[in-house]
Parts: C-alpha cells; sequence; structure tokens
C-alpha cells in the first residue's frame, strides 16, 4: 500500500507536463497535484522557500531551503544514498520541522535535480565516497555564507550508517 502511495504521490508532483491540459493522462490527478503544491507553500513573512543550483565541486548541484522563519536554526539534511534525494517528498515529512529550523535538501551528485543537470558519463569517474564528504563540506559553507548562518545542524541517513558490514574490512 506505500508503494501504491508513493507511486501515486510522486506521479501527481513530478509529471513533466506545466498543466494538466498538456498531460491528458493525468488530467483526474489535477486536483491532487494542486492540494500538493499548496502543501509546499511558506506563507510566513519571516520565511525562506527557494531550490536553486549552485556550483559545488565543479558541477552544478540543486539546493532546496524551506523555513517558517530564516533566523531559526539551520539543518543540513543529506538524503540517503548515493541517489535516494528527498525534494520530491519532502511535504510528507518535514512540514512540522520548519516551524523550528530552516532546512537545507540537497540533491548529491547522481541524484534527483543534480542528476538530471549532468550527463551521468561525465562524472562517472567521481562517484566515491571522498568526492560525497567534499561536496557537503561546500554546500554547508555555502548555505552557511548565504544565509549568515555561524554553525549548520547535520542531519543524515542511510549510506549504511546502520550496517555493521560496512565498517568491517
Amino acid at each position: 500500500m506505500k508503494f501504491i502511495i508513493a507511486a501515486l504521490l510522486y506521479f501527481v508532483t513530478m509529471c513533466p507536463c506545466a498543466n494538466a491540459q498538456d498531460c491528458p493522462d493525468i488530467a483526474p490527478y489535477a486536483k491532487a497535484r494542486e492540494i500538493v503544491q499548496d502543501l509546499e507553500r511558506i506563507v510566513a513573512p519571516t520565511g525562506v522557500q527557494e531550490t536553486y543550483k549552485t556550483r559545488i565541486g565543479g558541477i552544478d548541484q540543486w539546493l532546496n531551503v524551506r523555513g517558517q522563519d530564516k533566523s531559526n536554526p539551520m539543518i543540513l539534511f543529506i538524503h540517503g544514498g548515493p541517489a535516494s534525494p528527498l525534494m520530491p517528498t519532502l511535504w510528507q515529512f518535514q512540514r512540522p520541522l520548519e516551524e523550528y529550523f530552516t532546512l537545507v535538501n540537497w540533491d548529491q551528485r547522481g541524484a534527483g535535480k543534480t542528476y538530471l543537470e549532468t550527463p551521468p558519463d561525465s562524472i562517472s569517474d567521481t562517484i566515491h565516497i571522498q568526492r560525497y564528504v567534499d561536496d557537503a563540506i561546500e554546500v554547508a559553507e555555502q548555505v552557511r555564507k548565504r544565509y549568515g548562518k555561524e554553525r549548520l545542524i547535520l542531519m543524515a541517513h542511510s549510506w549504511r550508517t546502520n550496517d555493521s558490514a560496512s565498517s568491517s574490512g
């Protein structure tokens, strides 16, 4: 059941068509798309909501920054992976946190919007852990500077963090 809901949500939020009229197959989902888009909107006057690309590690990579108050502490959230971006489904879990934190989500190299930005064969030799670490540090420095933050909270998941086999040689 979770898969069906996730697939439906992906379909209604990620269709490449700008309008339901452009995609006749999804016309019945237009109302659902409208609701999801409204759930994504930050309405607080001191809030921040932006998605932008920036140069990280020599390639363009995408960031999404959201929060109800720019003065709140900032969390850099590193998605699982490689290649498990969260931007398409942020609205499902992140909204309550946005009251207390400004959250930065980053589509890492080879994932999400960043994947679409750069041909995979042009970065295939850079897909290794140290490059991801260096990219994460660069992302952290950029967002600290852009939003005037002295520190960031780092939050991450996956990347075999709970697998004891990953530490055995």
